[in-house]
């Protein structure tokens, strides 16, 4: 071993092992490296003793941001200096850090796992004047802090060895003085300290054995634990407010030593503690449903129950502050809750649809939905507390691969707040529903499955006695609820659904209305690009199926020949987002439905339309759309009805001038009819192209051509041919243009 004597520094020994090092008696294990020359001189310390391989730091990482990690020697946090090399500190790697001595990346700093590699390593050492290291001294006590996570009995041991015990506090300006040492990028919210409560719950005490004539207890209940935890964050508590916690939890803690403690034995001394009695706290108050139960957290004891802020009104006002209730029933007693709906387990494997109905026949069931990591657990729990352990099926259908595309049963919206899908899921290939597993390392994991070939049991959530029913997404006392079905339904299944949840496809009497239920589709929807409404035609007038008045209009395009339901468009294509068009009945779409309030029960059976509409509004004749008007790809959809003629833009020259597109033609011949095109044979389009639709929305695409024209028409399968043409930017032949004769027969 080389020693070296820095006059400015320390004492410095160099040796080869496993991290962490064991450095000679009284010495500081490992460097601090606390300044950028400090850094310097260790690279040039280590090559002038011909060292060029990588040597340890005294440095421990709990995760992967460089202002958790801690020097050993209690000197800090790497918040003031650091050297890190890109990608480190990295937890996957390893708690610990070595120092790279030579290369490009000199100076540098590392993780490692210090259990499997062995490196040289720096001993610091106080010079032989040099009085013993005092970590965060204060009132002539040194505090050291340990981000490393123990139980009391381990944190102890740990205090021992360093000849102090967990930290007693004795005033406010202790309290802060500690709460400052831990960083504030720390991911813990607690740390331990050496108070403790008696058995019996009825006395305090520092465990060093000092008098007890302080305390900041924002939270004590000796059922949650007979030790004490300080708050590093406000969540529970305030921060810096402490609360009883159980001796078992690991978690970081504080140690504190005298200052004149620099040798002790290994057995601590026998301390005789302090007790002093427990202040008598009142009984909490009774939780009333009032707006500002959620700006401090709510404290019970036993049995009891707890409302949402307002209840029964909504809590919609509650807008800034996350709600915490803390239960604690007896040590030895677990505690359980259980919400209105209740989630009752049926231990009879069906398959998924026959699970729903099963469910749905309880007044208000549902199969159930989770929306938190608490619940998840919870039913788990509930699951194995009845000696459970297979699959159970979630009320969740997925449209696509991304978790936010899995919507609930119960209307309650989409997984986008939470999701606990196992890795690969969902997953399509394998189903549209979903399970949980409730054994295993997967434990509480959602995974696909089709629900037509598999079997499980499953939850029901079923309202309490005297519980009212959910509303979502209320609005001046409706609900409202976005329902996109695998697959999606045509307009009276669409209807009969609604119908079955005491409500039916919902009406729309304002811009506000309109707009509301347009934002209930989420932003990551896209099979479809229209949804049903309950708006109608007979022919003759408009009217909604709830038979409310038809008060407020926003067709974008209203042509019964199309079809005499509406659909509502998501994004802008034929029609303006949020504008109405008329659709075909047949069509499969999904779709919103609303009910009123109040309504808990109903009938389930689609009540017969007494049409309560008004007129079909007379349409004034579309302008005739002139061949070389410019600004015909610029409008929007150009409409044609019957039979006639479109031109390419500009015909009959060419459109090589034209900035826009695509253009988009919808045709329109008599119900029952068949819709087609014809193109003339001087028609030429070279790198441009047209497709055909055989729907207004959504319609799959039958046909397409660019170059010369076919000589056979192109056929809808309906009385309807949307039909979209491409310009393509570059490349544009001089002589491209199109002329196309329209109608039933062309």
């Amino acid at each position: 071993m080389i020693f070296l004597i820095l006059s400015f520094f320390t004492s410095v020994v160099v040796g080869t092992t496993p991290a962490p090092p064991t450095c000679p008696d009284g010495w500081t294990v490992l460097n601090d490296d606390t300044c950028v020359r400090d850094n310097r001189i260790l690279t040039n310390l280590a090559i002038s003793n011909g060292q060029t391989h990588p040597v340890w730091l005294g440095l421990t990482c709990p995760g992967s941001s460089w202002g958790t990690c801690a020097w050993d020697d209690q000197s800090g946090y790497t918040s003031d200096y650091n050297c890190f090399a890109s990608g480190s500190p990295s937890s996957d790697i390893g708690p610990n850090a070595y120092i790279l001595t030579t290369g490009n990346s000199i100076g540098r700093w590392v993780s490692a796992d210090g259990d499997i590699l062995s490196l040289a390593y720096f001993c610091e050492i106080p010079t032989n004047n040099q009085p013993a290291f005092c970590p965060n001294e204060f009132n002539g006590s040194c505090y050291t802090m340990h981000i490393s996570l123990a139980n009391e009995t381990i944190a102890r041991e740990t205090c021992h060895q360093e000849c102090g015990e967990l930290a007693s506090i004795h005033s406010q300006d202790e309290n802060d003085h500690i709460f400052a040492l831990y960083p504030r990028t720390t991911n813990q919210y607690q740390y331990r300290i050496g108070g403790r409560t008696t058995p019996d719950g009825t006395g305090r005490y520092w465990v060093d054995g000092t008098d007890f004539d302080y305390q900041n207890f924002d939270y004590f209940n000796e059922f949650n634990g007979q030790c004490v935890s300080v708050a590093l964050v406000f969540d529970i508590i305030d921060a810096e407010g402490w609360m009883s916690n159980p001796c078992d939890e690991e978690i970081p803690f504080v140690c504190k030593r005298p200052k004149s403690a620099v040798s002790c034995g290994a057995v601590p001394p026998t301390v005789s503690p302090k007790v002093v009695t427990v202040p008598t706290v009142a009984p909490p108050p009774t939780v009333t449903p009032y707006p500002e139960m959620c700006r401090h957290t709510m404290f019970d004891v036993g049995n009891g129950t707890v409302f949402s802020p307002y209840y029964p009104e909504s809590f919609n006002p509650i807008m800034s502050w996350d709600c915490k209730y803390v239960f604690t029933t007896p040590p030895g007693t677990k505690a359980q809750m259980r919400f209105s709906p209740d989630s009752n387990l049926i231990d009879t494997p069906l398959f998924y649809q026959d699970a729903l109905e099963y469910c749905k026949a309880y007044p208000g069931g549902n199969l159930v939905s989770i929306h938190n990591a608490i619940d998840n657990r919870a039913l788990v729990t509930i699951a194995n507390d009845q000696g459970y352990t297979k699959p159970v099926w979630l009320g969740m259908t997925c449209m696509d691969w991304e978790y936010v595309t899995c919507v609930w049963e119960d209307q309650t919206g989409y997984s986008t707040s939470y999701s606990s899908f196992a890795s690969g899921y969902p997953s399509l290939d394998i189903g549209v529903n979903s399970y949980m597993i409730t054994t295993g390392n997967s434990i509480g994991k959602w995974v696909s499955a089709d629900g037509t070939v598999q079997t499980l049991s499953f939850f029901c959530e079923v309202p309490t006695n005297g519980a009212k029913m959910f509303c979502p997404n209320e609005v001046n006392s409706f609900c409202y609820s976005f329902i996109a079905p695998s697959p999606f339904l045509p307009f009276q299944q669409a209807r009969d659904y609604c119908t079955s949840q005491c409500g039916d496809l919902a009406s729309l009497h304002s811009d506000y209305e309109n707009f509301f239920i347009k934002n209930l589709v989420p932003y990551t929807f896209y099979q479809k690009n229209q949804f049903w409404i309950g708006a109608q035609t007979d022919g003759n007038a408009l009217y909604w199926t709830d038979n409310s008045q038809f008060d407020y209009n926003n067709f974008g395009f209203l042509n019964p020949d199309i079809g005499n339901c509406s659909s509502l468009s998501i994004y802008t294509d034929t029609v303006a987002s949020g504008q109405w068009v008329s659709s075909s009945c047949d069509q499969k779409l999904p779709f919103v439905c609303k009910r009123p309030k109040n309504v808990t029960s109903c009938t389930g059976i689609s009540p017969t339309v007494i049409p309560n509409g008004v007129p079909l509004p007379t349409v004034a004749p579309r302008p005739t759309v002139s061949p070389n008007d410019p600004e015909q790809c610029h409008r929007g959809a150009q409409f044609f009805s019957g039979s006639g003629t479109i031109y390419s833009p500009f015909y009959p020259n060419n459109y090589n001038s034209l900035d826009g597109g695509p253009c988009v033609y919808v045709i329109t011949v008599p119900h029952g009819q068949i819709a087609q095109v014809q193109f003339t044979q001087d028609t030429f389009i070279k790198n441009s192209w047209i497709e055909f639709y055989a729907q207004l929305e959504d319609g799959k695409q039958f046909g397409n051509f660019s170059g010369n024209a076919p000589v056979v028409p192109f056929y809808s399968s309906t009385n309807v041919i949307k039909m979209v043409f491409h310009l393509f930017w570059e490349y544009r032949d001089a002589n491209e243009h199109w002329v196309a004769n329209y109608g039933v027969k062309v």
